[in-house]
């Protein structure tokens, strides 16, 4: 199955500083803690707008003076704009009427996690998992607040399918991961099995075949990630 993605970047502007914002050592238990002074570590960190005029957590920002990033009815989001990420960004929401936001990110380049509350404010994590370079805006209760880029996928590795996608019964779907070493993938049901069918450089193939029933669904993990980097469902054989 052939795949291409088309970049376009030209919103990006180049800086040799960033506003950095804090690593989160725990995805699952821990994922608050916000801290603007702590380093990033592994996560990404949001590049300056040229425009900039307000304080980090884009209180009074609009669309217009932030390169079409605007903050969404019933919260704050504490980041507007393009954001670089390295394996894994957080993102600080905070409630001003109490409901829950709601975030997904377009594309397939990133995962987004579980919202996370404490009091008003709502933490949420994105992972990336598709290919350097690739993008995705993230939407917050319908506003778009920013635009990811991978610069290093979590876990060092990217997948060359990250949508839901199908696979006849007893036909099979190759993957391809690209990473410095051999990465493991598991499913995550017994209605697809995972062969693993060599390697190019630093392209790694591997093969799930689909011996369950039509209508079952499996995700696919790669190194023992919390998340899926896919998930796949059975149709039935044509007749």
């Amino acid at each position: 199955m052939e795949k291409s993605v088309k970049d376009d970047y030209s919103f990006f502007t180049t800086y040799t500083f960033s506003v950095k914002y804090p690593a989160i050592e725990d995805f699952e238990e821990k994922t608050y803690g916000y801290s603007p002074s702590s380093s990033s570590g592994d996560l990404g960190y949001r590049l300056p707008s040229i425009n900039e005029g307000t304080d980090a957590d884009g209180e009074g920002e609009t669309a217009g003076e932030n390169g079409g990033y605007s903050q969404p009815s019933s919260c704050i989001c504490d980041t507007l704009g393009p954001v670089n990420v390295n394996g894994s960004y957080q993102f600080k929401l905070t409630s001003t009427d109490g409901s829950t936001p709601t975030v997904t990110v377009s594309g397939g380049s990133f995962h987004v996690g579980e919202l996370v509350r404490d009091g008003n404010d709502y933490y949420v994590k994105v992972c990336a998992v598709g290919g350097v370079n690739t993008t995705g805006d993230v939407y917050v209760n319908g506003t778009r607040v920013a635009t990811l880029k991978v610069l290093y996928p979590y876990g060092g590795v990217s997948s060359d399918t990250t949508a839901p996608f199908t696979v006849r019964q007893g036909e099979t779907y190759q993957f391809r991961l690209t990473s410095d070493t051999m990465p493991s993938m598991t499913a995550g049901s017994p209605s697809f099995v995972v062969e693993y069918a060599g390697n190019i450089g630093r392209d790694w193939f591997f093969k799930v075949r689909a011996v369950g029933e039509a209508g079952d669904g499996c995700g696919f993990y790669v190194n023992g990630a919390p998340f899926p980097v896919a998930i796949a469902h059975i149709t039935a054989k044509e007749s």
